[in-house]
């Protein structure tokens, strides 16, 4: 069931470094421009994402980045902050273009995030959208200046809650032990 789980969260969080490359501050171009467009959207060098300091989420999203880089011949930065501290770092580097182009956090700070200016909505396509229960696309959709926007992808379902059948468990216990998954 665990290596079930961790590949589940490596294709999500795959797909969300894809669909939040969007969301990467603008940053500063060089003065040096080539007329070579051929109808191919410009792709950035180096990506850069703000990971979790837990081993095991670190292990993912190297993985991940590099499966990535392989792939599309960007390369992904990953560095490490504890996810707690990492608002307050964005709100500081963010709008000086220092900021990551990807970050983690809950989803109960999108509005903060929003309102400060430290994210942009996300366009996914009916094909992406289907590969998330409605209800985790509603936890990162936000209503900011009349405006309702996707502004993150789902990575992970926290449940905050035990529930119990009464008929198999007639008292709720003082403690309980629960098993890793």
């Amino acid at each position: 069931m665990k290596k079930g789980f961790s590949l589940l969260s490596l294709i999500t969080m795959f797909l969300m470094i894809i669909l939040l490359a969007a969301c990467a501050p603008e940053r500063e171009e060089e003065a040096v421009t080539t007329d070579t467009n051929d109808g191919e959207a410009d792709q950035p060098e180096e990506l850069t994402i703000w990971a979790n300091d837990r081993e095991e989420q670190l292990e993912a999203i190297e993985k991940i980045a590099n499966d990535y880089t392989e792939q599309t011949g960007i390369n992904v930065k990953v560095e490490t902050k504890p996810m707690m501290d990492q608002l307050q770092e964005l709100s500081l580097a963010g709008p000086e273009g220092n900021g990551p182009d990807l970050f983690f956090q809950p989803h109960d700070q999108i509005g903060n995030i929003v309102a400060q200016g430290l994210a942009d909505p996300l366009t996914l396509s009916d094909d992406e959208l289907s590969n998330y229960a409605s209800s985790s696309i509603d936890a990162v959709t936000y209503e900011f200046e009349g405006e309702t926007d996707i502004y993150g992808i789902p990575a992970v379902i926290e449940t905050y809650g035990i529930f119990y059948n009464k008929e198999i468990v007639p008292e709720a216990p003082e403690t309980i032990r629960i098993r890793s998954l």
